[in-house]
């Protein structure tokens, strides 16, 4: 039991870290600096990688344990307190991940109206194109003889 207890306290830290990349992350879309974005994702799929990993071998020790061996009043309080810890961490990054997800849209929307106007821009410099008008001469040509 405590081997299965120190692997819901490492997923513990694992959301943690999750948690704090989250924040950074939010922390530079928010300073417009989006060049990060590729280690950010990639950062995200690892710790959650490790996360999967302490979810199978919790399941797998948690199969083998025999049950009725285990003093589980014993150990109750202190998985209850993990399992409670990790639900607050949970929340956090949902909460992280669509203030994330906002200033995404946030950043779509701007771009799409920036390329709306300069499209119209576009449109509008185009119709004093000189050059895209045919050229028509105001005077007859000349008699040659």
């Amino acid at each position: 039991m405590e081997e299965l207890l120190g692997y819901l306290k490492l997923k513990n830290q694992y959301f943690e870290k999750f948690l704090k990349v989250t924040r950074q992350f939010l922390q530079c879309s928010d300073e417009q600096k989006w060049n990060d974005i590729s280690f950010f994702v990639d950062n995200r799929e690892r710790i959650l990688n490790i996360i999967r990993y302490f979810d199978h071998k919790i399941a797998r020790l948690f199969n083998a344990q025999q049950m009725a061996s285990v003093d589980v009043v014993r150990y109750r309080p202190e998985v209850k307190k993990l399992l409670q810890d990790r639900e607050r961490l949970a929340k956090k990054i949902v909460k992280l991940d669509l203030e994330l997800i906002s200033t995404i849209d946030e950043m779509k929307s701007e771009t799409i109206g920036e390329l709306k106007r300069s499209l119209d821009s576009k449109r509008q410099l185009k119709s004093f194109d000189v050059s895209s008008e045919p050229l028509v001469s105001s005077h007859k040509p000349r008699k040659t003889a």
